[in-house]
């Protein structure tokens, strides 16, 4: 019989090795902290060094976030009347992932490392993505800000997620294929990645199980969730059934069954969205001449709205659209150019954020 001494130091062994698979890369054990250090830029529309191409705002539209390659992270705290540059984030060849709880107090953003405040911008956490980073993060994250999903941190088929607000992650490889796409229900129990050509992967208890969903082999561009997880929409870059109109596969019992419709109005889609407990779905293309589509029906008809003016001088803006709690506030990032805002329901646009 082992006497005590001598099982103790085996079970912390044990112990120990069963920690190291549970949390893995990214190694964001060792962080070090840095203050915020914003400066506010005196200008009607303030420019950058290089085009946005990241951006997220608090729910009620107060905090709002977006990056500028080569450039600084912006940060607003009222709606976007004033923009501060945080200078105390060093500028970034690319800024690739952003996101703000709905208070606007826990603010996440994914540079060449990953950078967390819980103060709303005055001091941050930073971590070191460590070797093998591609540069690529993707955040997304539930409305109290405590439950992240990433992607693109090590590899283009993994996961990493968190629940206690970044201190510590798991990371999940995923079958499939390259991923497109993740979401976050509100309350951070439901998570979602979609691969380019399927399948949907799904968990139900804030990643601790993935469930694969079989969908039809298309292009799938981009994918969003409701508040509530249940409701589930994607979108396909170009149609396959009609090579001029592709469409849209929607669900609202998490994934058991799908509609799927064609939006006529677009040729291309490369960002949709959704709004109100699946009310509510607006996708965009990346035509010159093609509008912002809403619809109400879960799909089945839509109304259009015009873009913002494009700066992009090849005719093949893409835009990434945000839509507010209140239903009026519209952002729309142009990838690698502006950022501009609408409080009327797309009528009219304002250029908030000038790229070079």
């Amino acid at each position: 019989m082992k006497s005590i001494s001598s099982v103790i130091p085996l079970l912390l062994l044990l112990g120990i090795l069963f920690l190291s698979c549970d949390i893995e890369t990214p190694d964001l054990s060792n962080p070090y902290v840095i203050n915020g250090n914003k400066s506010l830029v005196n200008a009607i529309t303030p420019e950058a060094d290089g085009g946005f191409n990241i951006m997220a705002f608090s729910s009620y539209g107060n905090i709002v976030l977006a990056g500028a390659a080569h450039s600084f992270l912006y940060l607003s705290e009222n709606g976007g009347e004033d923009w501060y540059t945080v200078n105390g984030l060093e500028k970034q060849e690319y800024w690739t992932g952003v996101g703000v709880s709905e208070n606007g107090e826990y603010l996440y953003v994914a540079g060449q490392d990953l950078y967390i405040s819980s103060d709303s911008g005055k001091t941050w956490r930073v971590y070191d993505y460590g070797e093998g980073y591609d540069g690529d993060a993707n955040i997304q994250l539930s409305n109290d800000g405590s439950t992240l999903l990433t992607m693109g941190v090590h590899r283009v088929d993994e996961v990493n997620f968190s629940t206690d607000y970044g201190y510590t992650w798991t990371d999940k490889i995923l079958g499939g294929g390259n991923l497109d796409s993740i979401g976050v229900s509100s309350n951070g129990r439901i998570m979602a990645a979609l691969t380019y050509s399927g399948p949907l992967w799904l968990s139900s208890n804030s990643g601790a199980l993935w469930n694969e969903i079989s969908l039809e082999n298309r292009q799938w561009e981009d994918m969003a969730l409701s508040a509530d997880g249940e409701h589930i929409v994607i979108a396909e870059f170009g149609g396959l059934i009609d090579p001029l109109s592709p469409g849209i596969s929607y669900s609202e019992d998490s994934g058991t069954t799908w509609e799927y419709n064609t939006i006529t109005a677009l040729s291309r889609i490369t960002d949709v969205c959704i709004f109100d407990d699946g009310d509510i779905i607006i996708a965009s293309g990346n035509l010159i001449d093609e509008p912002i589509v809403i619809s109400d029906d879960q799909g089945e008809s839509w109304t259009q709205i015009d873009k913002p003016e494009t700066e992009n001088p090849s005719g093949w803006p893409e835009y990434e659209i945000f839509y507010s709690e209140t239903g009026t506030d519209i952002w729309a990032l142009e990838k690698g150019y502006s950022l501009w805002h609408s409080t009327d329901g797309g009528s009219s646009w304002t250029k908030e954020l000038q790229g070079n």
